[in-house]
């Protein structure tokens, strides 16, 4: 859906990048979030990943294991458990390698702790896991808000004209 205008977004970033920062990428996590189209989570991500600084990524793997592991029952969508959560990944946040701690945890999340059976006979977090422990691994993480699907119907109609 947001297809083109992250295409624009992608353009005028890189003409900003060229012409005010001379060809090269922002190297703070507040320069990197002034770009336009980039947000925390982009932000942190490019912070981390690219110049090891020390912002935690809280994206929905990430939210998925500290919920599990820490039974932690606020909305991942609430603004309290938003919070919540942002605060404890950057607490556990390895601050000398931050990189590889947050492409760790995102990736544990999406093979070990998946959201439909997740590996939790063969997790190392299982002794230590509340989810696992008080049987609510399916339970967790809790959302507030359930997508809402709307049926819609369209009449539409055909013809043919005959061409001589």
């Amino acid at each position: 859906m947001g297809y083109y205008s992250r295409c624009r977004n992608l353009i005028a970033t890189a003409k900003l990048i060229n012409n005010e920062y001379a060809g090269i990428f922002p190297n703070t996590y507040e320069s990197i979030l002034q770009l336009k189209g980039i947000g925390p989570y982009t932000a942190s991500a490019i912070a981390s990943f690219a110049f090891n600084l020390p912002h935690a990524v809280v994206d929905g793997n990430v939210f998925r294991v500290l919920a599990r592991i820490f039974g932690i029952t606020d909305a991942i969508d609430s603004t309290t458990g938003k919070k919540k959560f942002n605060l404890l990944a950057y607490e556990l946040l390895d601050k000398k390698h931050p990189g590889k701690y947050n492409q760790a945890i995102m990736d544990f999340g999406a093979t070990v702790c998946k959201p439909v059976l997740p590996l939790c006979s063969t997790c190392i977090f299982q002794k230590h896991c509340v989810a696992y422990t008080q049987n609510k691994v399916n339970q967790l993480p809790v959302k507030e808000k359930k997508i809402r699907q709307r049926s819609r119907f369209f009449i539409f109609s055909l013809y043919s004209m005959a061409v001589k």
